[in-house]
C-alpha cells in the first residue's frame, strides 16, 4: 500500500496535523489502489495556510491545492478537490480504454466484411 509523505514549508508538521492528513486521505488510498505516490505539502505564507497534495495516479501526476486561515480547514477543503481530480482521471482512462476496444472491433469488422 502506498504511504503518505508529509512535508512542511515554514511550518512544523505536528503529530495532530499528521494524524489529520492520514485520517482524511487513508480512505482515498483505499478507494484508488492504483495511486503509486502520495505527497502532502503544508506551508504557511503571510497568515495563509496552504495544503497541497501531489498524487501519481494511472500514469499522471495530479495536484490539488487548498488555502485557508487554518491548516485543518485547508486539509478538509483539499480532500474533495483531490477526490474530484482522481475521479476525472479514472473516468478518462476508462473512457480511453473503451475507445480502443471499439476501434479494434471496427477494424475486425472491416477485415471480415
Amino acid at each position: 500500500m502506498t504511504q503518505i509523505t508529509i512535508s512542511g514549508h515554514h511550518i512544523e508538521v505536528t503529530e495532530g496535523m499528521a494524524n489529520a492528513v492520514h485520517s482524511k486521505f487513508e480512505k482515498v488510498l483505499n478507494r484508488y489502489p492504483d495511486i503509486t505516490s502520495f505527497n502532502v505539502y503544508l506551508s504557511v505564507a503571510k497568515h495563509e495556510q496552504t495544503a497541497e497534495a501531489v498524487v501519481h495516479f494511472l500514469g499522471q501526476d495530479l495536484v490539488a491545492k487548498a488555502k485557508a486561515d487554518d491548516m485543518y480547514v485547508a486539509l478538509a477543503d483539499l480532500k474533495p478537490k483531490l477526490d474530484s481530480l482522481l475521479e476525472k482521471r479514472k473516468a478518462t482512462v476508462k473512457a480511453h480504454a473503451h475507445e480502443k476496444i471499439d476501434l479494434a472491433q471496427e477494424s475486425e469488422l472491416e477485415e471480415a466484411g
